[in-house]
């Protein structure tokens, strides 16, 4: 498992630039099989950015006391995605 947040962009999750060039860096730099998302459930805009990805809502979990929804795409999804 690894954490991917060093990406060249300017961090914001809503930028178009960002999340792709994160999945990217997972599935080839790092050899990630599988990339997940938690997103609070109150957060639309990251909802719908994971999902205009391709990840799909696989379930939730609880964190600190907070609940999160688990977002996922598998590097055979997002590679098929990317090559259209």
């Amino acid at each position: 498992m690894a954490a991917v947040r060093a990406v060249p962009c300017d961090h914001s999750a809503r930028n178009p630039v960002c999340r792709p060039a994160a999945l990217d860096h997972a599935f080839t730099t790092l050899g990630q099989e599988r990339v997940i998302s938690l997103i609070a459930p109150a957060n639309a805009p990251s909802i719908r950015v994971a999902e205009r990805l391709g990840e799909t809502l696989q379930g939730e979990t609880q964190m600190s006391g907070r609940t999160f929804l688990i977002y996922a795409i598998d590097r055979q999804e997002a590679l098929s995605r990317r090559n259209g």
